[in-house]
């Protein structure tokens, strides 16, 4: 599990390079409540997991000028959603793509899946 940290903020602060790096089962152990919505590693063996933080504070967002708010996300994701079939052709070493949302009570919204 890889967690981006461009501004090196939050995950990567004070570290050498702006991301961090952890084996699932690791992260699991250390900071159980990143994982939780997921469920993983057991549910899913091999996957990729993009993981989007909203913030509604923009004082954790010191030098992005005009922060995304989240209807921004969520126009973002639903052009995503309906690209995503014309760019599957292009990849060859995805078999699988499953989008959704998390919403409240942990229950995962399936918006798409393509194989």
């Amino acid at each position: 599990v890889c967690f981006f940290d461009p501004l090196q903020l939050f995950a990567a602060k004070g570290l050498p390079k702006p991301g961090v790096r952890w084996e699932a089962e690791e992260l699991a152990s250390d900071f159980p409540g990143q994982l939780l919505p997921f469920d993983l590693p057991s549910s899913v063996p091999q996957s990729t997991v993009f993981r989007l933080p909203l913030r509604s504070n923009t004082a954790f967002i010191p030098l992005v000028e005009k922060p995304w708010l989240v209807r921004d996300i969520f126009q973002q994701l639903d052009q995503f959603v309906h690209n995503l079939p014309t760019w599957m052709c292009f990849l060859r070493s995805i078999e699988n793509i499953t989008v959704g949302r998390l919403r409240a009570g942990g229950h995962i919204q399936l918006l798409t899946e393509l194989r």
